[in-house]
């Protein structure tokens, strides 16, 4: 069509993050909220702001700990089944995965699996912590 113009109007792509809240932690690893994506994606990508343990076998593999970062909406928990994440990368065999509700879960997961691989208890790893 000659002589017409687009008329849309564009918008942040980021719109519809505006409305939700994404959890951090503070330093005590409480969880809290900020609605300022900005903010956010600055502290998630400091990972010394998640890390809740890192531990590496150098003959095994490694093991560590995390906040996953998730956001809820209008006070209601969207997407944060579990807060914290342990993954175990050994040099072979696969991944495994644990969650936590809770930073003392977390702290106590890590620990238990560690003390697993030390003394070699791979079978306390097999079912769930």
């Amino acid at each position: 069509m000659e002589g017409s113009q687009d008329n849309r109007r564009y918008e942040d792509p980021r719109k519809d993050l505006m409305d939700l809240a994404f959890y951090v932690t503070d330093k005590d690893g409480n969880l809290t909220t900020t609605t300022n994506i900005d903010e956010w994606v600055k502290w998630y990508s400091d990972i010394s702001n998640r890390r809740v343990g890192y531990t590496v076998f150098p003959e095994e593999g490694q093991l560590f700990t995390t906040f996953i970062a998730s956001f809820k909406t209008e006070g209601e928990l969207v997407g944060l089944f579990h807060g914290w994440e342990t993954m175990w990368e050994p040099l072979h065999g696969s991944a495994r995965f644990w969650r936590w509700d809770t930073l003392e879960a977390a702290r106590s997961g890590h620990d238990f699996i560690v003390n697993a691989i030390q003394t070699r208890k791979y079978s306390l790893l097999e079912g769930p912590i």
